[in-house]
């Protein structure tokens, strides 16, 4: 009998143990029983996918539970909820612009415990098209224009130095101007540029001239004597310079862009003999040489040179160039008189030359000679010598002289 009832207060005391201190809460859950389900574990989409899609929370013994998602570009509703009854969430997601797949993972947790969804999404498929795929430029460069064609972003990379585009990103379809610089280099060049969208890629090629050639009319300047002015006129594309010309020639410009007329001035040839050189014009392609000669000048010519003894004189004169003084010179002293004895100068520009020298004294012995200057120098005829007269007695003792003739017609 009191083995039995030892063992009656045992069995009481551990009932009493079981129901009063153990467990994790008072309704007496613990985690070992609470069971919490997802399902499924893992959804997929597209990379433009509208559509939600949904997973099922379910569980024993589950007062409540929450949920997390680890990426932005995830939403669930609802995002918490109660009880182990069956709980839909839906799952949607933004569209993926980017060139690679990419996974999340959404995390249900309750009653101590948690399971996990997995999303995985594609990228959006967004192909590319550019039209035209080939640029050409001609050597002073210029403007053309492409036709972007996408669904959603697009991004223009790899242009060449030499090649702006008047937009480099953007989304949809769109026009973009590529803008190339001119061509300086003297050699064609190539280059290639990329518009990449989130699945595609398109690959423009860029081609752009490299010869500009410089063509000169006319093509060689000839001046007289004298010099004077003569127009060239220059044809290219982009820019030139003139690098070198001849020091007695001068230039109304020395560089430009484009075509232009150039004036070239050459002085007069004062030297014994004639002269030339070159004009010397630079560009991208090269340089055009454009020759210039100019005639050797002569001194004057006089003939038929005469004088009385009166003073009265005439002489003919040709010169190339022109003369710039021509007259008598005289002296009673010098036996070969020049300008820098006493002259009679002459006005006019005709080759016959008549006048007279006045205020010459009487019975007086001089030596006369004409002459002409010009640019190469000066010429004069052979020495006349001439002895005036005496008065007549009709005249008287203090007749005064006769005014001198000076006339150069």
């Amino acid at each position: 009998m009191k083995k039995i009832l030892f063992f009656a207060i045992i069995i009481s005391a551990a009932l009493c143990s079981c129901g009063g201190g153990g467990g994790d809460d008072d309704s007496g859950i613990t985690t070992s029983n609470v069971m919490l389900n997802v399902s499924p574990v893992s959804l997929g989409f597209d990379g433009s996918d509208s559509d939600s899609q949904n997973f099922t929370v379910s569980g024993t013994n589950l007062q409540s539970w929450s949920v997390s998602v680890s990426a932005d570009w995830v939403s669930v509703t609802p995002t918490s909820g109660s009880g182990g009854s069956s709980t839909q969430v839906t799952v949607t997601v933004a569209d993926n612009l980017t060139s690679s797949a990419r996974t999340a993972t959404i995390t249900v947790s309750g009653g101590g415990k948690s399971r996990t969804v997995t999303v995985t999404q594609n990228p959006i498929s967004d192909n590319v098209t550019v039209n035209p795929l080939q640029l050409s430029f001609n050597v002073e460069g210029g403007t053309s224009s492409i036709s972007i064609n996408c669904t959603y972003g697009w991004e223009i990379s790899g242009l060449p130095d030499w090649c702006t585009a008047d937009s480099k990103s953007g989304s949809g379809s769109k026009t973009v101007n590529i803008t190339a610089s001119a061509n300086t280099t003297g050699s064609e060049r190539t280059a290639s540029f990329t518009v990449k969208s989130s699945t595609g890629t398109a690959t423009v090629s860029v081609t752009q001239a490299g010869s500009d050639n410089i063509s000169v009319n006319p093509t060689n300047l000839n001046f007289d004597v004298v010099g004077g002015s003569q127009d060239i006129s220059i044809t290219c594309k982009l820019g030139w310079n003139i690098t070198n010309h001849p020091d007695w020639c001068t230039l109304s410009a020395t560089s430009g862009n484009g075509n232009a007329t150039v004036t070239v001035t050459a002085s007069t040839n004062n030297t014994s003999a004639a002269r030339s050189g070159n004009i010397e014009i630079s560009g991208a392609s090269g340089v055009f040489s454009v020759p210039v000669t100019q005639a050797v000048g002569n001194a004057p010519e006089i003939s038929d040179f005469t004088v009385d003894s009166k003073g009265v004189f005439s002489f003919k004169f040709t010169a190339t160039p022109a003369v710039t003084e021509y007259g008598v010179c005289y002296s009673s002293s010098n036996s070969t008189p020049t300008t820098g004895d006493s002259k009679l100068v002459m006005e006019g520009s005709s080759g016959d030359v008549n006048g007279q020298i006045e205020g010459l004294t009487t019975s007086t012995k001089y030596y006369v000679r004409a002459y002409a200057t010009n640019a190469v120098g000066t010429t004069y005829s052979s020495v006349m010598p001439i002895t005036t007269g005496n008065p007549t007695p009709s005249d008287g003792d203090n007749i005064p002289p006769t005014p001198a003739k000076q006339s150069g017609i």
